[in-house]
């Protein structure tokens, strides 16, 4: 298995009207861009569903310079209906779905980060649409509060939307820090 350091979200920027998914995108990426196979490695459809695409043990197209070593999320979305502006529209079902994507991924990729297409350096692009970082942290700290306060102290709670003070540990360093500076508040 190749060494993943990032998971990086992307978008489609396609208008939330359009429905589309790993294999409309397939089609696109093969028959336009002349790859072997789509670029990402899962897609976010508008009511949540997560699509696999690219095989996790070959490294993606969604990122020059970032493909060896990370993982592409690709969320359907990310531009106005009326105009070819980015927005973020994703729906709360999608919300929802990358981040127990997210989470799954950084279970499996332990102390992979997570940040969007425009956090990386030298990405002069709006993709994903949102700030990925922020975004992960506070939902990772809202799902935190949600926890039952009776636990044990060492017992470890299990699933994806049960996350330890542990489990916030292997948050990058970035990530890490907003999280106190979050809790901070």
């Amino acid at each position: 298995m190749r060494v993943i350091n990032r998971i990086i979200v992307h978008c489609s920027y396609t208008k939330p009207s359009m429905d589309i998914g790993v294999e409309e995108i397939r089609k696109w990426h093969v028959e336009e861009n002349n790859w072997s196979d789509i670029g990402y490695h899962f897609v976010v459809r508008r009511d949540g569903t997560v699509e696999s695409g690219r095989p996790v043990e070959r490294p993606g197209a969604h990122a020059k310079n970032y493909n060896n070593d990370s993982i592409g999320v690709c969320w359907v979305g990310g531009m106005a209906e009326d105009a070819a502006v980015a927005e973020d529209n994703r729906t709360a079902d999608q919300s929802e779905a990358i981040f127990r994507l997210l989470q799954e991924l950084q279970q499996e990729f332990e102390g992979a980060a997570v940040l969007g297409h425009r956090d990386l350096k030298g990405v002069k692009k709006s993709c994903p649409c949102f700030d990925v970082r922020t975004w992960y942290v506070e939902s990772c700290t809202n799902t935190r509060k949600k926890e039952p306060r009776e636990r044990k102290r060492g017992s470890v709670k299990t699933g994806l939307l049960n996350m330890t003070f542990k489990s916030l540990l292997w948050i990058t360093l970035k990530g890490w820090r907003l999280y106190r500076y979050f809790r901070r508040r």
